[in-house]
This record gives C-alpha cells, sequence and structure tokens, in this order.
C-alpha cells in the first residue's frame, strides 16, 4: 500500500495530465452542446426557449430567385421552375407571379411545415467549435453566415444560443469525461 509522500508524488507527476483531461474535458462538452444545438435548430425548428421558430410565409411572392439558390435546384425541379415562369396553355393569361419562400422550399424537396435555417447547408456547416480567449466555444464561422444568424435571431428570437438544459447536459458530460479520466490517471499509479 502506497504511503501519503508516494500519494503526493503520484498527484503532483499527474497535474500535467489532469490539466489536459480539464481542458478535453471542455472540448467534449462543447462538442455534445454543438449537436444539441444544430439538432435543436436545423432538426426541430426551436429556438433556445423551446418554442417553434416560426412558419415560412406562404403570402409574399418573389419573382426573382438568387442565382445561387436557384443554382442548387436539380434540373427537374429547374424545369419545373421554367414551366411556373412560362404562360401555359391558350387559356391561361396570367404571368409568372413568382414563389413564395415556402413553394420555392417545396420545389426543392425540403420541407416546409417550419422554420428550420435549413436550405443549402452553409449556415449549418457554419456552426463550429472554435476557440474563444483560450477556450472551447462555439460559434459561427464567416462573416456573412454570423449575419444571417443574426437576422434570424433578430426576426424570430434567441436561437444560436444553447438553453439552460443544454447547457446542464454538456456540464454532466464534461463531469463524467474528467471522472472517467481522473479514474484511469489514478489507476496508473502503482
Amino acid at each position: 500500500m502506497p504511503n501519503l509522500k508516494q500519494i503526493a508524488n503520484n498527484i503532483k507527476a499527474s497535474i500535467p495530465t489532469i490539466r489536459v483531461a480539464m481542458a478535453n474535458s471542455e472540448v467534449e462538452a462543447m462538442q455534445d452542446t454543438l449537436g444539441m444545438i444544430t439538432k435543436r435548430i436545423f432538426n426541430k425548428g426551436l429556438k433556445t426557449d423551446g418554442t417553434p421558430i416560426g412558419r415560412y410565409d406562404d403570402t409574399n411572392k418573389q419573382t426573382f430567385l438568387t442565382k445561387r439558390a436557384e443554382a442548387s435546384l436539380t434540373k427537374k425541379q429547374r424545369a419545373d421552375l421554367a414551366k411556373k415562369r412560362l404562360k401555359i396553355g391558350k387559356n391561361n393569361q396570367q404571368d409568372f407571379d413568382g414563389l413564395t419562400y415556402k413553394e420555392l422550399r417545396k420545389l426543392k424537396g425540403l420541407q416546409t411545415d417550419y422554420v428550420d435555417l435549413q436550405f443549402n447547408g452553409d449556415l449549418f456547416n457554419s456552426v463550429n467549435v472554435g476557440n474563444f480567449n483560450g477556450r472551447p466555444a462555439i460559434g459561427i464561422v464567416g462573416e456573412k453566415q454570423s449575419k444571417i444568424a443574426g437576422y434570424h435571431d433578430d426576426k424570430y428570437g434567441v436561437i444560436f444560443t444553447a438553453s439552460k438544459e443544454e447547457k446542464r447536459i454538456a456540464a454532466e458530460s464534461a463531469r463524467d469525461y474528467l471522472f472517467k479520466e481522473l479514474k484511469r490517471i489514478i489507476g496508473t499509479w502503482s
């Protein structure tokens, strides 16, 4: 059985490894939080407070599409859009009056029941774990995507902040990871 001096020496020798485990537990917590936040926003369409982000507008028609949005359509989807833009049949005198964003999403094959902030994946892919003041943090990479996220926060309410429940689960994840690592470290003491 080790004496107190041996235990003290083991603890002292393990401090650098424990520091690494503590840092890794923070990264583990941020990765878990990232998963929860992106699932909440992009799969469930929920704000930080757990309420729906919103509904897609089906009244405001736009007669143009951005080149990027139109380029993201399949050949068949572009053909369907072209048919809508043309006068079809000799009795049809109505010009193409545009698509609502909801109609555009439907044309692209995306869900339209609730706002999920997914269209081409750019915003989803920009939400990442990074380094902020030497600590792991979740943020939005890229000025354009950051502005888009800010626009949605202003329009719908707080979306891109972890909820209390997400923070609680992340803290538990960090604790569990750290306990597991401490147990492993202590197991190396002989």
